[in-house]
């Protein structure tokens, strides 16, 4: 009758001869790494929701000098670092898409207080040209990327040139210099500025003798 070949039996003398160590591992170093996983992942899934390091760091109770070691010491933790992080960059895309769409609920005030019509909070929503703008040339660049037009003459004299001129030549050389999504960041930061200064010199709305 046949019959399975039993398998090898090596002693630890052999194996020791085969090359082969026998690393005994204790009970307090087993629950010092469980330990040590437990803090990663908890370190881990904090950071993937808010993005920052010192925030991540309170909720999973470690320094942050902990999650700097690890980056040091542990060949497994980096990967999953920069896993977390690729969920945070999405989780912020999804939430400036949302504000740009959908818009963010805020109540209507007027002197301070929130306005009640019929006993009723009024509240209105905000949305976000510049988010969704950014959105769009993230997704499709080649269509909603930022167009400047060079072409104009000059004979190099800048005070001949336009406010759009003078934009036009910087955005060029940002781009040379720093690439097109920097050069893009520069110039959205620029505009908001921009932005910012028309709002502050604007006069303020006359109130009526109904105070609206």
């Amino acid at each position: 009758m046949w019959s399975p070949t039993p398998k090898p039996r090596y002693n630890q003398n052999c194996m020791g001869a085969m090359g082969y160590k026998q690393i005994a591992v204790s009970s307090s170093e087993r629950k010092r790494v469980e330990r040590t996983e437990g803090l990663q992942r908890a370190f881990l899934a904090a950071f993937a929701a808010c993005g920052r390091v010192n925030e991540a760091s309170r909720w999973a109770h470690i320094s942050r000098n902990t999650h700097h070691d690890w980056l040091r010491s542990d060949p497994t933790y980096r990967p999953r670092f920069e896993k977390a992080i690729e969920a945070n960059n999405q989780a912020l895309e999804d939430e400036a898409i949302r504000r740009a769409v959908e818009g963010v609920r805020k109540p209507v005030m007027y002197k301070g207080k929130q306005v009640h019509v019929g006993g009723v909070a009024q509240w209105e929503s905000e949305y976000s040209d510049t988010l969704l703008q950014m959105a769009l040339r993230a997704r499709m660049p080649d269509k909603y990327k930022e167009r400047v037009d060079l072409k104009f003459d000059w004979d190099g004299d800048p005070s001949k040139l336009t406010e759009a001129q003078l934009d036009a030549i910087l955005y060029a050389a940002e781009r040379a210099q720093y690439g097109r999504e920097e050069a893009d960041r520069r110039l959205e930061a620029r505009k908001r500025e921009d932005q910012g200064a028309v709002i502050d010199v604007l006069p303020e709305p006359e109130v009526g003798p109904d105070g609206w």
